[in-house]
């Protein structure tokens, strides 16, 4: 791929994306340049593009990668296996406040759309996916002490995410969090809101005021 990371050909616009650049490249130089040791998490993993780019730092720890989808788990596997490393953890659930299960709305052809909140597409398929919160990140995640540094893409639901890690034993490394945004699908107010008081200032902002990615860098962050 353009991102210099193997991708298993898929008949998917997710992969038709990453194949042709269309995420840019800011974030992706960013995850390449930390040069501090750093534990992973990658949740909407989808097939695993920066995963992939985080597992080429040579100072990651390990990465764990969370996707429900079971359409692209297999994806997602094959193309961890091929970087022929073995810092990585594979977490075929979603991450939300309560453990259990939800459904997922799918779109046919377009995995990235998948979405644990009220589509904005015709739903053309549902799954019903197992969800973890913060007790689960508990019992798998040890940073052994380490930076912390996360991902998030799930379409809308980026509050329960985040209220999940804040709960968890992880938020007091959490150094940094990249998330995308869609005003159509969640309160992106409310998730900014709860970006500034957890001591989180943003650093960077890609797109306009309707769907963008933005990377937050904790202020107190002494490490």
């Amino acid at each position: 791929s353009p991102y210099g990371v193997w991708l298993k050909v898929r008949q998917d616009d997710t992969f038709t994306y990453c194949m042709r650049g269309e995420y840019g490249y800011r974030y992706a130089q960013h995850l390449r340049r930390i040069d501090k040791p750093f534990t992973f998490l990658d949740i909407g993993a989808n097939i695993g593009l920066y995963s992939l780019i985080a597992l080429e730092n040579s100072n990651l720890q390990t990465v764990h990668s969370f996707d429900p989808d079971s359409d692209s788990i297999g994806y997602l596997q094959a193309n961890l296996e091929h970087a022929h490393s073995r810092k990585w953890t594979l977490h075929p659930v979603a991450v939300s406040t309560s453990s259990g299960q939800m459904t997922l709305n799918k779109k046919r052809g377009h995995s990235g759309a998948s979405t644990l909140e009220h589509p904005t597409f015709e739903s053309e398929a549902q799954e019903t996916i197992n969800v973890v919160n913060h007790e689960y990140l508990n019992a798998n995640i040890n940073s052994n002490g380490t930076n912390i540094v996360v991902k998030i893409d799930v379409e809308g639901h980026e509050l329960s995410v985040l209220t999940a890690l804040a709960k968890s034993n992880l938020m007091t490394d959490i150094t940094e969090i990249f998330a995308e945004f869609d005003a159509e699908m969640s309160n992106t107010q409310l998730t900014e809101d709860w970006f500034d008081s957890h001591g989180f200032r943003k650093a960077f902002h890609i797109g306009d005021n309707s769907h963008w990615d933005a990377l937050y860098v904790k202020t107190s962050n002494t490490k």
